[in-house]
């Protein structure tokens, strides 16, 4: 199966990374590992090939005149080289697309469109972080596999004028902590180049560790909140309530909640408890109060915030009313199935509640699928009918 996303409405790196964990947590439930590669490409904006991306585009389908269009936005840009304030000719661009424009990362996009016909395992594109990912009950067999999709992803590369940077590029093994004691390194080889294992990787700004606890993300939100909260506190006599509690939502609050549905369900009540600690110091220095003062639910309302899990629920729970009632992702929209239209028997409470799917493990009880499902249908039925995502997140 191949997985391709790009930049479109209802699409984020958040929905991104849950199906990605939740496609982990499977295979692991099933008994099996997973073998990832994270693909580092070296200055992928600026070495798209404008002959090969018109190519493309014609063989999209692209009309004359739109075609024409890109063709005078990328003619005519040159380039210099200056060293020690001499400056070479100008020689014209053959290559590249500008970054920090609009049509830029579109144009990426569309010249990596058919990066997915060169490899048969789920590949994940979004913009220019792509992951190789595949599963098997052997680690011999995953190495085997992903050393085979690397390969072939390589030459890919090569006939579109881009490259691998295997110094950046990383594997990691994902699987139940007892198969992770026995074998925490997997070795993938692309040209006698053994790729470097981590027991952690960063992907789309969530750090994902090898049994997927959550841990490694928690403690990265934790160093980030803590040290912006000490920050702010030092500033605190400059600043009136309202323009604190303004810089705490969008520089501090943020980070509680980025990737959550991913990472937050595994933690312990230990790693959870650190997370609300963090918070409620923040509520202090924002309301300005002692560091000792008890932090309850008027606290929470006077800021208008939700505590740490009551707000990850409510993410967690917009997501699954979208996927019911859209706007979603395709590769969400199908996941909550009614129990009504799957056994024609639902009545009363239960008309509105989606089917639970069994899980053997403590991995396919934490995946979105079945945290999503089993909050969802203990809420009562006028929320769960709510018209709106508006009116069902009030």
């Amino acid at each position: 199966m191949n997985f391709s996303r790009v930049f479109r409405k209802t699409y984020s790196t958040d929905s991104c990374l849950l199906y990605l964990t939740d496609f982990i947590r499977k295979e692991i439930d099933e008994g099996n590992m997973g073998g990832m590669v994270m693909l580092d490409l070296q200055k992928a904006f600026d070495t798209v090939n404008h002959c090969l991306l018109i190519s493309k585009l014609e063989a999209l389908g692209l009309s004359s005149i739109p075609l024409g269009w890109v063709k005078s936005y990328l003619s005519g840009r040159e380039q210099v080289v200056e060293v020690n304030g001499s400056f070479s000719q100008a020689k014209p661009m053959s290559c590249g697309v500008p970054q920090g424009s609009v049509l830029g990362p579109l144009l990426f996009l569309l010249y990596i469109n058919d990066m997915k016909n060169a490899c048969s395992c789920h590949l994940f594109l979004y913009a220019d972080d792509s992951t190789l990912l595949v599963s098997h009950k052997s680690k011999t067999m995953l190495e085997s596999l992903l050393s085979t999709e690397l390969t072939n992803i390589s030459k890919w590369l090569g006939d579109n004028k881009l490259s691998l940077h295997l110094g950046k590029s990383e594997a990691i093994i994902f699987g139940s902590k007892p198969k992770l004691c026995r074998s925490s390194e997997i070795r993938v080889e692309l040209g006698g180049e053994v790729l470097t294992t981590k027991t952690s990787v960063s992907y789309l700004g969530c750090n994902l560790d090898g049994s997927l606890g959550g841990v490694s993300m928690a403690n990265k939100v934790l160093e980030k909140v803590n040290a912006r909260t000490t920050f702010l506190a030092r500033k605190s006599k400059l600043l009136d309530k309202d323009s604190m509690k303004v810089l705490a939502t969008a520089l501090i609050q943020c980070h509680f909640y980025c990737a959550s549905t991913s990472w937050f369900g595994d933690l312990s009540k230990l790693m959870k408890g650190k997370l609300q600690i963090a918070q409620n110091k923040l509520i202090r220095v924002v309301l300005k109060v002692s560091p000792h003062t008890y932090i309850g639910s008027s606290c929470f309302q006077e800021q208008k915030w939700l505590p740490v899990e009551a707000r990850v629920s409510q993410n967690r729970l917009g997501l699954v009313y979208r996927s019911i009632y859209g706007p979603a992702p395709r590769y969400l929209s199908d996941y909550f199935p009614r129990v009504r239209d799957a056994h024609n028997h639902s009545t009363g409470s239960g008309v509105a509640d989606v089917c639970l799917y069994r899980f053997r493990s403590n991995a396919g009880k934490g995946t979105f699928l079945y945290t999503g499902a089993s909050e969802w249908n203990e809420l009562p039925l006028p929320i769960k009918t709510m018209s709106s995502l508006g009116s069902f997140k009030k």
